[in-house]
C-alpha cells in the first residue's frame, strides 16, 4: 500500500490534468484539483518509505525520507491553499479548465 501511495503522489495529479481533456469530466476534475495532494498528505503520515519499480524508466527510484517530507508538508499546504483559493477567483473566468490542467500538470 505504501508504494502505491508513494506512486499515486506524482501521479494523481497528472492523471487528474489528463482527465480535464475529457469534457463530460471537466467539472468534477476542477472541483477535484486542489485535492490531488491527498496522497502526499499520507506519505507525511506514513515516515521513511523507498521504492523501486523495475517496470518504470530504467531502475527509478522514489523514496521518502525526513528532509523531502519537510518540503513536501511545504508544497502540499501551498498547493491545497492555492488551489482552493483559484476555485473562487476563477469562477466566472472561461479559461479555467486551462488553468486547472497547467495547475495540474
Amino acid at each position: 500500500m505504501s508504494e502505491a501511495l508513494l506512486l499515486l503522489t506524482p501521479g494523481l495529479p497528472l492523471l487528474l490534468g489528463l482527465a480535464l481533456a475529457v469534457p463530460r469530466w471537466r467539472a468534477a476534475v476542477m472541483w477535484l484539483a486542489p485535492w490531488g495532494v491527498v496522497p502526499a498528505l499520507g506519505l507525511l503520515v506514513l515516515g521513511d518509505l523507498e521504492v523501486r519499480p523495475p517496470w518504470l524508466l530504467l531502475d527509478s527510484y522514489f523514496a521518502s525520507d525526513t528532509l523531502s517530507r519537510g518540503f513536501l508538508l511545504l508544497t502540499t499546504f501551498l498547493w491545497l491553499l492555492g488551489g482552493i483559493y483559484a476555485q473562487s477567483y476563477l469562477a466566472h473566468v472561461p479559461h479555467k479548465p486551462r488553468f486547472f490542467a497547467f495547475f495540474l500538470l
